[in-house]
């Protein structure tokens, strides 16, 4: 009996043991996680860099709809300098100075997507410098580039007709 309870007490400890084990990787494994939620959150874009992306997306939307109507002229383009509104929680409103380049490549290819070779195409890119947000490990730069293509004519614009068809040879 006595060899019996020896033994009992031998595996209690082996289960106490393996337990132990088990919860101490659980641990180990919800703070590498909390570890990694707190590097991602780390490198979230701050209000500087957002206010500045949204810049650039929305002058690369001019540039796109300017030459889409035919019109390339007047797409931003050159380099200048402005102030963007900028709102961040728990503080007035402000303005952030900001440096913009817009660069035009033409394109060897008018139309890639083969719609009309005829248009000219032209490759963008806006670049925005901006103070870098000091909570945050930032560049103080974004850049956004987009293929930019002649789709339409000008809105009121007038389009001659095409004329009509000729019939086709031995048409009933």
């Amino acid at each position: 009996m006595k060899s019996h309870l020896r033994s009992q007490r031998g595996f209690t400890l082996v289960e106490a043991a393996v337990s132990v084990a088990l919860v101490a990787i659980a641990a180990g494994g919800a703070l590498w996680a909390l570890a990694a939620f707190g590097k991602y959150g780390t490198h979230q874009a701050g209000p500087h860099r957002t206010a500045a992306l949204a810049f650039a997306r929305s002058l690369v939307g001019v540039a796109q709809d300017a030459w889409k109507y035919g019109q390339p002229g007047i797409s931003p383009s050159g380099s200048w300098q402005t102030a963007l509104p900028l709102a961040v929680p728990d503080a007035p409103p402000t303005t952030m100075p900001v440096a913009i380049t817009a660069a035009y490549r033409q394109l060897q290819t008018p139309d890639p997507a083969g719609i009309d070779p005829t248009l000219p195409s032209a490759e963008v890119t806006i670049t925005l410098t901006y103070p870098p947000d000091p909570d945050h490990a930032d560049s103080g730069s974004v850049s956004q580039r987009a293929t930019l293509h002649v789709r339409a004519p000008a809105p009121g614009t007038r389009i001659a007709p095409a004329g009509l068809v000729p019939e086709p040879a031995g048409a009933p």
